[in-house]
Protein backbone atom coordinates (compact mmCIF):
# COMPACT_ATOMS: atom_id res chain seq x y z
CA UNK A 1 0.00 0.00 0.00
CA UNK A 2 2.90 2.38 0.63
CA UNK A 3 4.01 1.83 -2.99
CA UNK A 4 0.47 2.45 -4.23
CA UNK A 5 0.37 5.83 -2.50
CA UNK A 6 3.44 6.86 -4.53
CA UNK A 7 1.71 6.07 -7.84
CA UNK A 8 1.82 9.14 -10.11
CA UNK A 9 -1.80 8.98 -11.29
CA UNK A 10 -3.13 8.33 -7.79
CA UNK A 11 -1.20 11.30 -6.42
CA UNK A 12 -3.10 13.58 -8.81
CA UNK A 13 -6.25 12.61 -6.90
CA UNK A 14 -4.71 14.00 -3.66
CA UNK A 15 -4.79 10.80 -1.58
CA UNK A 16 -4.94 10.99 2.23
CA UNK A 17 -4.70 8.00 4.56
CA UNK A 18 -7.86 8.35 6.62
CA UNK A 19 -7.64 5.15 8.72
CA UNK A 20 -5.83 1.83 9.08
CA UNK A 21 -2.34 3.32 8.87
CA UNK A 22 -0.91 0.24 10.63
CA UNK A 23 -1.90 -1.82 7.58
CA UNK A 24 0.12 0.13 4.99
CA UNK A 25 2.41 -2.87 4.69
CA UNK A 26 -0.40 -4.98 3.20
CA UNK A 27 0.34 -6.49 -0.20
CA UNK A 28 -1.66 -5.25 -3.17
CA UNK A 29 -2.05 -7.81 -5.98
CA UNK A 30 -4.60 -5.93 -8.08
CA UNK A 31 -6.68 -2.76 -8.13
CA UNK A 32 -10.27 -2.65 -9.29
CA UNK A 33 -13.60 -0.98 -8.57
CA UNK A 34 -16.83 -2.54 -7.31
CA UNK A 35 -19.63 -0.88 -5.36
CA UNK A 36 -21.36 -4.07 -4.12
CA UNK A 37 -21.90 -4.45 -0.38
CA UNK A 38 -21.01 -8.16 -0.61
CA UNK A 39 -17.87 -7.58 -2.68
CA UNK A 40 -15.73 -9.45 -0.12
CA UNK A 41 -17.25 -12.74 -1.27
CA UNK A 42 -15.53 -12.23 -4.65
CA UNK A 43 -12.07 -11.42 -3.26
CA UNK A 44 -9.14 -13.81 -2.91
CA UNK A 45 -6.72 -11.54 -1.03
CA UNK A 46 -4.55 -8.55 -1.94
CA UNK A 47 -7.18 -6.56 -3.85
CA UNK A 48 -7.26 -2.75 -3.64
CA UNK A 49 -10.91 -1.68 -3.81
CA UNK A 50 -11.64 1.75 -5.36
CA UNK A 51 -15.18 3.03 -4.74
CA UNK A 52 -17.15 6.23 -5.28
CA UNK A 53 -18.90 5.77 -1.95
CA UNK A 54 -22.16 7.64 -2.29
CA UNK A 55 -23.98 4.63 -3.76
CA UNK A 56 -22.84 2.46 -0.86
CA UNK A 57 -21.68 4.20 2.33
CA UNK A 58 -24.36 6.90 2.29
CA UNK A 59 -27.08 4.27 2.71
CA UNK A 60 -25.41 2.05 5.35
CA UNK A 61 -25.91 2.06 9.10
CA UNK A 62 -22.90 2.00 11.43
CA UNK A 63 -23.43 -1.71 12.08
CA UNK A 64 -23.47 -2.42 8.33
CA UNK A 65 -20.32 -0.36 7.82
CA UNK A 66 -18.56 -2.35 10.55
CA UNK A 67 -19.61 -5.62 8.89
CA UNK A 68 -18.39 -4.28 5.52
CA UNK A 69 -14.95 -3.45 6.93
CA UNK A 70 -14.74 -6.79 8.74
CA UNK A 71 -15.60 -8.67 5.56
CA UNK A 72 -12.85 -6.86 3.62
CA UNK A 73 -10.29 -7.45 6.38
CA UNK A 74 -11.25 -11.14 6.66
CA UNK A 75 -10.85 -11.46 2.87
CA UNK A 76 -7.30 -10.00 3.25
CA UNK A 77 -8.03 -7.02 0.99
CA UNK A 78 -5.09 -4.69 0.42
CA UNK A 79 -7.11 -1.60 1.24
CA UNK A 80 -10.02 0.69 0.27
CA UNK A 81 -9.81 3.92 -1.73
CA UNK A 82 -12.87 6.21 -1.49
CA UNK A 83 -13.54 9.28 -3.64
CA UNK A 84 -14.56 12.13 -1.30
CA UNK A 85 -15.41 14.76 -3.90
CA UNK A 86 -19.19 14.63 -4.27
CA UNK A 87 -21.91 12.88 -2.27
CA UNK A 88 -19.82 11.27 0.47
CA UNK A 89 -17.24 13.90 1.46
CA UNK A 90 -15.82 12.27 4.59
CA UNK A 91 -15.10 8.77 5.76
CA UNK A 92 -17.82 7.63 8.21
CA UNK A 93 -16.59 7.55 11.80
CA UNK A 94 -17.66 3.93 12.21
CA UNK A 95 -15.45 3.00 9.25
CA UNK A 96 -12.49 4.94 10.69
CA UNK A 97 -12.73 3.19 14.06
CA UNK A 98 -13.15 -0.30 12.66
CA UNK A 99 -10.49 0.12 9.97
CA UNK A 100 -8.02 1.25 12.63
CA UNK A 101 -8.89 -1.78 14.76
CA UNK A 102 -8.47 -4.18 11.80
CA UNK A 103 -5.45 -2.35 10.29
CA UNK A 104 -7.27 -2.04 6.96
CA UNK A 105 -5.98 1.04 5.07
CA UNK A 106 -8.70 3.49 4.03
CA UNK A 107 -7.52 6.21 1.63
CA UNK A 108 -9.62 9.26 0.76
CA UNK A 109 -9.29 10.99 -2.65
CA UNK A 110 -9.91 14.76 -2.60
CA UNK A 111 -9.54 15.37 -6.36
CA UNK A 112 -11.33 13.56 -9.14
CA UNK A 113 -9.55 11.08 -11.40
CA UNK A 114 -11.20 8.47 -13.66
CA UNK A 115 -11.21 5.15 -11.85
CA UNK A 116 -10.16 3.35 -15.02
CA UNK A 117 -6.99 5.46 -15.12
CA UNK A 118 -6.26 4.72 -11.47
CA UNK A 119 -6.70 0.96 -11.94
CA UNK A 120 -4.65 0.94 -15.15
CA UNK A 121 -1.74 2.83 -13.61
CA UNK A 122 -1.59 0.75 -10.41
CA UNK A 123 -2.06 -2.59 -12.19
CA UNK A 124 0.55 -1.75 -14.84
CA UNK A 125 3.08 -1.06 -12.09
CA UNK A 126 2.18 -4.36 -10.39
CA UNK A 127 2.61 -6.34 -13.63
CA UNK A 128 5.89 -4.59 -14.47
CA UNK A 129 7.30 -5.31 -11.01
CA UNK A 130 6.13 -8.91 -11.19
CA UNK A 131 7.79 -9.49 -14.56
CA UNK A 132 11.03 -7.98 -13.28
CA UNK A 133 10.95 -10.16 -10.18
CA UNK A 134 10.10 -13.28 -12.20
CA UNK A 135 13.06 -12.59 -14.46
CA UNK A 136 15.30 -12.23 -11.39
CA UNK A 137 14.14 -15.58 -9.99
CA UNK A 138 14.66 -17.28 -13.37
CA UNK A 139 18.19 -15.93 -13.62
CA UNK A 140 18.88 -17.04 -10.04
CA UNK A 141 17.64 -20.56 -10.84
CA UNK A 142 19.76 -20.80 -14.00
CA UNK A 143 22.89 -19.58 -12.24
CA UNK A 144 22.36 -21.98 -9.34
CA UNK A 145 21.81 -24.97 -11.61
CA UNK A 146 25.04 -24.23 -13.45
CA UNK A 147 26.99 -23.66 -10.23
CA UNK A 148 25.73 -26.87 -8.63
CA UNK A 149 25.98 -29.07 -11.73
CA UNK A 150 29.56 -30.05 -10.96
CA UNK A 151 29.22 -30.32 -7.17
CA UNK A 152 30.73 -33.61 -5.95
CA UNK A 153 30.88 -33.00 -2.17
CA UNK A 154 28.85 -31.16 0.47
CA UNK A 155 31.66 -28.61 0.54
CA UNK A 156 31.12 -27.91 -3.17
CA UNK A 157 27.39 -27.37 -2.59
CA UNK A 158 27.71 -24.86 0.27
CA UNK A 159 30.59 -23.04 -1.46
CA UNK A 160 28.49 -22.60 -4.61
CA UNK A 161 25.51 -21.36 -2.58
CA UNK A 162 27.65 -18.94 -0.58
CA UNK A 163 29.48 -17.55 -3.62
CA UNK A 164 26.36 -17.03 -5.71
CA UNK A 165 24.00 -15.75 -3.00
CA UNK A 166 26.57 -13.81 -1.00
CA UNK A 167 25.37 -15.47 2.20
CA UNK A 168 26.71 -18.03 4.64
CA UNK A 169 25.69 -21.63 3.98
CA UNK A 170 25.82 -24.64 6.30
CA UNK A 171 24.94 -28.28 5.58
CA UNK A 172 24.25 -30.87 8.27
CA UNK A 173 23.51 -34.57 7.66
CA UNK A 174 20.18 -36.11 8.65
CA UNK A 175 21.77 -37.65 11.78
CA UNK A 176 23.07 -34.25 12.95
CA UNK A 177 26.64 -34.65 11.70
CA UNK A 178 28.07 -31.35 10.35
CA UNK A 179 29.06 -31.74 6.69
CA UNK A 180 30.29 -28.35 5.49
CA UNK A 181 30.07 -24.59 6.01
CA UNK A 182 31.03 -21.62 3.88
CA UNK A 183 30.74 -17.86 4.12
CA UNK A 184 29.65 -15.59 6.99
CA UNK A 185 28.34 -17.04 10.23
CA UNK A 186 24.74 -16.43 11.30
CA UNK A 187 24.49 -13.69 13.90
CA UNK A 188 27.27 -11.48 12.49
CA UNK A 189 24.64 -8.98 11.34
CA UNK A 190 22.32 -7.07 13.61
CA UNK A 191 19.39 -7.67 11.28
CA UNK A 192 17.22 -10.66 12.14
CA UNK A 193 14.44 -12.16 10.09
CA UNK A 194 11.25 -13.80 11.33
CA UNK A 195 12.07 -16.69 9.00
CA UNK A 196 14.68 -18.07 11.39
CA UNK A 197 16.90 -17.49 14.40
CA UNK A 198 19.67 -14.90 13.88
CA UNK A 199 18.32 -14.06 10.42
CA UNK A 200 18.54 -17.50 8.82
CA UNK A 201 16.35 -19.77 6.71
CA UNK A 202 16.60 -23.56 6.84
CA UNK A 203 15.70 -26.10 4.17
CA UNK A 204 15.20 -29.80 4.86
CA UNK A 205 16.30 -31.91 1.88
CA UNK A 206 14.63 -35.30 1.42
CA UNK A 207 14.68 -38.13 -1.08
CA UNK A 208 11.65 -40.42 -1.43
CA UNK A 209 10.34 -38.95 1.82
CA UNK A 210 13.54 -39.81 3.74
CA UNK A 211 15.73 -37.04 5.21
CA UNK A 212 19.16 -36.49 3.66
CA UNK A 213 20.39 -33.20 5.08
CA UNK A 214 19.42 -29.71 6.19
CA UNK A 215 20.87 -26.54 4.69
CA UNK A 216 20.90 -23.18 6.44
CA UNK A 217 21.38 -19.83 4.71
CA UNK A 218 22.08 -16.55 6.49
CA UNK A 219 20.13 -13.42 5.58
CA UNK A 220 22.69 -10.69 6.13
CA UNK A 221 22.36 -9.06 2.71
CA UNK A 222 19.07 -10.39 1.40
CA UNK A 223 15.76 -11.66 2.72
CA UNK A 224 14.60 -14.80 0.97
CA UNK A 225 10.92 -14.59 0.12
CA UNK A 226 8.87 -17.72 -0.53
CA UNK A 227 9.41 -17.74 -4.31
CA UNK A 228 13.18 -17.17 -4.34
CA UNK A 229 13.63 -19.68 -1.53
CA UNK A 230 11.58 -22.22 -3.50
CA UNK A 231 13.89 -21.68 -6.49
CA UNK A 232 16.94 -22.31 -4.31
CA UNK A 233 15.27 -25.39 -2.81
CA UNK A 234 14.57 -26.92 -6.23
CA UNK A 235 18.20 -26.55 -7.27
CA UNK A 236 19.50 -27.92 -3.98
CA UNK A 237 17.15 -30.91 -3.99
CA UNK A 238 18.42 -31.84 -7.45
CA UNK A 239 22.08 -32.01 -6.41
CA UNK A 240 22.21 -33.03 -2.71
CA UNK A 241 21.22 -36.69 -3.35
CA UNK A 242 24.43 -36.98 -5.41
CA UNK A 243 26.68 -35.88 -2.56
CA UNK A 244 24.91 -37.22 0.57
CA UNK A 245 23.99 -40.85 1.11
CA UNK A 246 20.73 -41.79 2.81
CA UNK A 247 20.93 -43.52 6.20
CA UNK A 248 18.22 -46.17 6.58
CA UNK A 249 18.36 -46.07 10.39
CA UNK A 250 17.94 -42.30 10.47
CA UNK A 251 15.09 -42.57 7.97
CA UNK A 252 13.26 -45.01 10.28
CA UNK A 253 13.79 -42.77 13.32
CA UNK A 254 12.48 -39.80 11.33
CA UNK A 255 9.43 -41.80 10.31
CA UNK A 256 8.73 -42.82 13.91
CA UNK A 257 8.91 -39.21 14.99
CA UNK A 258 6.42 -37.89 12.44
CA UNK A 259 3.52 -39.13 14.52
CA UNK A 260 0.20 -40.51 13.21
CA UNK A 261 -0.41 -40.20 9.49
CA UNK A 262 -3.84 -38.64 10.06
CA UNK A 263 -2.49 -36.24 12.69
CA UNK A 264 -4.85 -37.70 15.30
CA UNK A 265 -3.96 -41.19 16.53
CA UNK A 266 -1.97 -44.19 15.33
CA UNK A 267 -3.82 -46.82 13.30
CA UNK A 268 -3.18 -50.55 13.71
CA UNK A 269 -0.93 -50.71 10.63
CA UNK A 270 1.10 -47.73 11.86
CA UNK A 271 1.56 -49.37 15.26
CA UNK A 272 2.80 -52.59 13.64
CA UNK A 273 5.19 -50.70 11.36
CA UNK A 274 6.47 -48.67 14.32
CA UNK A 275 7.17 -51.85 16.31
CA UNK A 276 9.16 -53.27 13.38
CA UNK A 277 11.16 -50.05 12.99
CA UNK A 278 11.91 -49.89 16.73
CA UNK A 279 13.39 -53.38 16.59
CA UNK A 280 15.37 -52.43 13.48
CA UNK A 281 16.98 -49.41 15.19
CA UNK A 282 17.94 -51.54 18.20
CA UNK A 283 15.25 -50.65 20.76
CA UNK A 284 14.67 -53.68 23.00
CA UNK A 285 11.23 -55.26 23.27
CA UNK A 286 9.31 -53.68 26.16
CA UNK A 287 11.74 -50.77 26.57
CA UNK A 288 10.37 -47.37 27.52
CA UNK A 289 10.94 -44.79 24.77
CA UNK A 290 10.67 -41.02 25.06
CA UNK A 291 10.40 -38.86 21.91
CA UNK A 292 11.76 -35.32 22.05
CA UNK A 293 12.73 -32.39 19.83
CA UNK A 294 15.39 -29.68 20.13
CA UNK A 295 14.75 -26.43 18.25
CA UNK A 296 18.17 -25.15 17.17
CA UNK A 297 19.05 -21.48 16.99
CA UNK A 298 21.24 -22.16 13.94
CA UNK A 299 22.56 -25.33 12.31
CA UNK A 300 26.09 -24.36 13.38
CA UNK A 301 24.96 -25.17 16.93
CA UNK A 302 24.07 -28.70 15.84
CA UNK A 303 27.40 -30.41 16.54
CA UNK A 304 27.52 -29.31 20.18
CA UNK A 305 23.84 -30.09 20.79
CA UNK A 306 24.11 -33.56 19.26
CA UNK A 307 27.20 -34.34 21.34
CA UNK A 308 25.35 -33.25 24.49
CA UNK A 309 22.31 -35.36 23.58
CA UNK A 310 24.47 -38.46 23.15
CA UNK A 311 26.12 -37.73 26.47
CA UNK A 312 22.78 -37.27 28.22
CA UNK A 313 21.80 -40.84 27.26
CA UNK A 314 24.59 -42.33 29.37
CA UNK A 315 23.17 -44.38 32.20
CA UNK A 316 19.69 -44.21 30.70
CA UNK A 317 19.95 -46.29 27.56
CA UNK A 318 20.38 -45.21 23.96
CA UNK A 319 19.55 -42.15 21.88
CA UNK A 320 18.59 -42.08 18.19
CA UNK A 321 18.53 -38.78 16.30
CA UNK A 322 17.15 -37.41 13.04
CA UNK A 323 17.42 -33.81 11.85
CA UNK A 324 14.26 -32.15 10.52
CA UNK A 325 14.97 -28.71 9.14
CA UNK A 326 16.12 -26.59 12.08
CA UNK A 327 15.21 -29.11 14.80
CA UNK A 328 16.90 -32.25 16.12
CA UNK A 329 14.29 -34.94 16.68
CA UNK A 330 15.20 -37.88 18.89
CA UNK A 331 14.28 -40.99 20.85
CA UNK A 332 15.65 -41.85 24.30
CA UNK A 333 15.21 -45.58 24.98
CA UNK A 334 15.77 -47.50 28.20
CA UNK A 335 17.78 -50.73 28.14
CA UNK A 336 15.12 -52.87 29.80
CA UNK A 337 11.38 -53.16 30.17
CA UNK A 338 9.65 -50.22 31.83
CA UNK A 339 12.90 -48.29 32.24
CA UNK A 340 13.88 -50.47 35.19
CA UNK A 341 17.60 -50.06 34.50
CA UNK A 342 17.48 -46.62 36.10
CA UNK A 343 18.49 -48.02 39.48
CA UNK A 344 20.76 -45.16 40.45
CA UNK A 345 17.72 -42.94 41.02
CA UNK A 346 16.00 -45.37 43.38
CA UNK A 347 15.46 -42.69 46.00
CA UNK A 348 13.69 -40.48 43.51
CA UNK A 349 11.82 -43.48 42.16
CA UNK A 350 10.49 -44.39 45.55
CA UNK A 351 8.99 -40.94 45.81
CA UNK A 352 7.33 -41.35 42.43
CA UNK A 353 5.93 -44.81 42.91
CA UNK A 354 5.36 -45.05 46.64
CA UNK A 355 3.68 -41.69 47.03
CA UNK A 356 0.05 -41.78 47.99
CA UNK A 357 -2.85 -40.36 46.06
CA UNK A 358 -3.47 -36.68 45.55
CA UNK A 359 -5.48 -36.56 48.78
CA UNK A 360 -2.36 -37.53 50.77
CA UNK A 361 -3.27 -41.15 51.62
CA UNK A 362 -0.47 -43.69 51.90
CA UNK A 363 -0.20 -46.48 49.34
CA UNK A 364 -1.20 -49.77 50.95
CA UNK A 365 1.20 -51.86 48.89
CA UNK A 366 4.04 -49.34 48.85
CA UNK A 367 6.41 -51.89 50.38
CA UNK A 368 7.06 -53.13 46.87
CA UNK A 369 9.81 -50.49 46.50
CA UNK A 370 10.10 -48.69 43.21
CA UNK A 371 8.61 -51.52 41.13
CA UNK A 372 8.07 -51.39 37.41
CA UNK A 373 5.71 -48.45 37.70
CA UNK A 374 8.25 -46.41 39.63
CA UNK A 375 11.06 -47.30 37.24
CA UNK A 376 9.01 -46.13 34.26
CA UNK A 377 8.10 -42.86 35.95
CA UNK A 378 11.72 -42.32 36.98
CA UNK A 379 12.92 -43.02 33.44
CA UNK A 380 10.75 -40.19 32.13
CA UNK A 381 11.72 -37.83 34.94
CA UNK A 382 15.41 -38.57 34.49
CA UNK A 383 15.16 -38.05 30.72
CA UNK A 384 13.55 -34.66 31.23
CA UNK A 385 16.24 -33.62 33.73
CA UNK A 386 18.98 -34.61 31.30
CA UNK A 387 17.25 -32.77 28.46
CA UNK A 388 16.92 -29.70 30.71
CA UNK A 389 20.70 -29.76 31.16
CA UNK A 390 21.14 -29.75 27.38
CA UNK A 391 18.65 -26.88 27.02
CA UNK A 392 20.44 -24.74 29.61
CA UNK A 393 23.92 -25.54 28.34
CA UNK A 394 23.19 -24.52 24.75
CA UNK A 395 20.33 -22.04 25.22
CA UNK A 396 17.99 -24.11 23.05
CA UNK A 397 14.33 -25.01 23.39
CA UNK A 398 13.51 -28.67 24.07
CA UNK A 399 10.11 -30.32 23.74
CA UNK A 400 9.90 -33.59 25.72
CA UNK A 401 7.24 -36.19 25.00
CA UNK A 402 5.75 -38.88 27.22
CA UNK A 403 7.65 -42.06 27.95
CA UNK A 404 5.88 -44.60 25.74
CA UNK A 405 5.39 -48.23 26.85
CA UNK A 406 4.72 -49.57 23.32
CA UNK A 407 4.96 -48.70 19.63
CA UNK A 408 1.43 -47.28 19.32
CA UNK A 409 1.97 -45.02 22.33
CA UNK A 410 5.27 -43.85 20.83
CA UNK A 411 3.64 -42.79 17.56
CA UNK A 412 0.95 -40.87 19.47
CA UNK A 413 3.49 -39.27 21.82
CA UNK A 414 5.66 -38.27 18.83
CA UNK A 415 2.62 -36.63 17.25
CA UNK A 416 2.13 -34.60 20.42
CA UNK A 417 5.79 -33.50 20.35
CA UNK A 418 5.45 -32.46 16.71
CA UNK A 419 2.29 -30.47 17.51
CA UNK A 420 3.92 -28.73 20.47
CA UNK A 421 7.00 -27.86 18.42
CA UNK A 422 4.80 -26.19 15.80
CA UNK A 423 2.22 -24.60 18.09
CA UNK A 424 3.72 -23.76 21.48
CA UNK A 425 5.72 -20.65 22.32
CA UNK A 426 9.46 -21.33 22.11
CA UNK A 427 11.31 -20.94 25.42
CA UNK A 428 15.06 -21.10 24.73
CA UNK A 429 17.02 -22.63 27.58
CA UNK A 430 14.10 -24.67 28.93
CA UNK A 431 12.10 -27.87 28.43
CA UNK A 432 8.42 -27.85 27.48
CA UNK A 433 6.55 -31.00 28.41
CA UNK A 434 4.38 -31.88 25.42
CA UNK A 435 1.84 -33.87 27.45
CA UNK A 436 1.06 -30.80 29.55
CA UNK A 437 -0.27 -29.15 26.36
CA UNK A 438 -2.59 -32.04 25.49
CA UNK A 439 -5.68 -30.16 26.69
CA UNK A 440 -4.71 -27.16 24.54
CA UNK A 441 -4.44 -29.44 21.53
CA UNK A 442 -7.75 -31.06 22.49
CA UNK A 443 -9.47 -27.66 22.42
CA UNK A 444 -7.86 -26.83 19.05
CA UNK A 445 -9.28 -29.90 17.27
CA UNK A 446 -11.86 -29.28 14.55
CA UNK A 447 -14.49 -31.61 16.03
CA UNK A 448 -15.28 -33.40 19.27
CA UNK A 449 -14.85 -36.91 17.76
CA UNK A 450 -11.39 -35.93 16.51
CA UNK A 451 -10.49 -34.38 19.87
CA UNK A 452 -11.53 -37.53 21.76
CA UNK A 453 -9.80 -39.81 19.26
CA UNK A 454 -6.59 -37.86 19.87
CA UNK A 455 -6.69 -37.42 23.65
CA UNK A 456 -7.85 -40.82 24.88
CA UNK A 457 -5.13 -43.03 23.32
CA UNK A 458 -2.50 -40.37 24.05
CA UNK A 459 -3.24 -40.16 27.77
CA UNK A 460 -4.19 -43.82 28.33
CA UNK A 461 -1.54 -45.93 26.57
CA UNK A 462 -0.32 -49.43 27.35
CA UNK A 463 -3.74 -51.10 27.10
CA UNK A 464 -5.40 -49.02 29.82
CA UNK A 465 -8.01 -47.70 27.39
CA UNK A 466 -9.02 -51.23 26.49
CA UNK A 467 -9.48 -52.37 30.11
CA UNK A 468 -13.01 -51.47 31.34
CA UNK A 469 -12.14 -51.85 35.02
CA UNK A 470 -9.15 -49.48 34.79
CA UNK A 471 -11.04 -46.94 32.70
CA UNK A 472 -13.98 -46.98 35.14
CA UNK A 473 -11.63 -46.60 38.10
CA UNK A 474 -9.90 -43.56 36.61
CA UNK A 475 -13.24 -42.02 35.63
CA UNK A 476 -14.51 -42.47 39.20
CA UNK A 477 -11.37 -40.76 40.53
CA UNK A 478 -12.06 -37.87 38.15
CA UNK A 479 -15.61 -37.52 39.53
CA UNK A 480 -14.37 -37.19 43.13
CA UNK A 481 -11.25 -35.08 42.46
CA UNK A 482 -9.05 -38.17 43.04
CA UNK A 483 -10.25 -38.66 46.62
CA UNK A 484 -9.52 -42.34 47.28
CA UNK A 485 -12.17 -42.88 49.99
CA UNK A 486 -14.97 -41.48 47.84
CA UNK A 487 -13.69 -43.33 44.76
CA UNK A 488 -13.88 -46.64 46.66
CA UNK A 489 -17.43 -45.86 47.73
CA UNK A 490 -18.49 -45.05 44.18
CA UNK A 491 -16.91 -48.17 42.74
CA UNK A 492 -17.97 -50.45 45.60
CA UNK A 493 -14.44 -51.82 46.06
CA UNK A 494 -11.94 -52.03 48.90
CA UNK A 495 -9.08 -49.57 49.25
CA UNK A 496 -6.50 -52.27 48.50
CA UNK A 497 -8.26 -53.09 45.21
CA UNK A 498 -8.30 -49.40 44.24
CA UNK A 499 -4.58 -49.04 44.89
CA UNK A 500 -3.83 -52.22 42.98
CA UNK A 501 -5.72 -50.86 39.97
CA UNK A 502 -4.04 -47.45 40.15
CA UNK A 503 -0.62 -49.07 40.46
CA UNK A 504 -1.39 -51.14 37.39
CA UNK A 505 -2.31 -47.97 35.50
CA UNK A 506 0.92 -46.34 36.62
CA UNK A 507 2.90 -49.38 35.55
CA UNK A 508 1.23 -49.61 32.13
CA UNK A 509 1.45 -45.91 31.34
CA UNK A 510 4.87 -45.23 32.97
CA UNK A 511 3.27 -42.31 34.83
CA UNK A 512 3.55 -41.64 38.55
CA UNK A 513 0.33 -40.99 40.46
CA UNK A 514 1.75 -37.80 41.91
CA UNK A 515 2.45 -36.35 38.45
CA UNK A 516 0.36 -33.20 38.76
CA UNK A 517 0.62 -32.36 35.04
CA UNK A 518 -0.27 -35.68 33.41
CA UNK A 519 -2.25 -37.75 35.98
CA UNK A 520 -5.27 -35.35 36.04
CA UNK A 521 -5.34 -35.45 32.22
CA UNK A 522 -5.43 -39.25 32.38
CA UNK A 523 -8.44 -39.10 34.69
CA UNK A 524 -10.17 -36.68 32.33
CA UNK A 525 -9.39 -38.88 29.30
CA UNK A 526 -10.86 -41.91 31.09
CA UNK A 527 -14.03 -39.97 31.94
CA UNK A 528 -14.26 -38.81 28.34
CA UNK A 529 -13.86 -42.34 26.97
CA UNK A 530 -16.48 -43.68 29.38
CA UNK A 531 -18.90 -40.85 28.58
CA UNK A 532 -18.61 -41.52 24.85
CA UNK A 533 -19.45 -45.17 25.39
CA UNK A 534 -16.72 -46.38 23.09
CA UNK A 535 -12.94 -46.30 22.88
CA UNK A 536 -10.60 -45.61 19.94
CA UNK A 537 -8.24 -48.36 18.68
CA UNK A 538 -5.83 -49.55 21.36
Amino acid sequence: MRDVLRDEVLRRAEPVVEAGRDGLGRTVRWAYTNERYDVASFLSGGELLIIEGSALLAHMTDAEIVRYVDALADARAGGVVIELVQGVRRVPEAMRRRADERALPVVGLYARQPFVDLCQSINTAIVRERLTYRSHVDVLSSDLRRALAGAATPRDVVAALSDLLGEGATMVAADGTPLASSGPVAGQSDSASPEGGDGTVTMAVERNGNPLASIELTQRLRLFDAESLAAVRRCVEACVPRVVRADVGVAMVARLLRGPGDGVCAADAEARDAATMLRAVGVAEGAAVMPFAVALRTLRDCAGVVASLRECARGIGAVSLALRGGAVMGLLASRAEGGATVAGDAGHAGGAAGAGGMDGEACADGADGIGAAGAGAVFESLCRRRLADVARRHGVWVVAGQAAPDARALVNAAGMVDWALRSADARPGSVTRAAALALTRFAACDSMPEACAMLCPLMLPGGVLGDPSLTATLAACFDVADNKTEACARLGIRRQTLYNRLDKVSRLTLTARDDVEVWPLMLFAAKLALARGRTPPQ
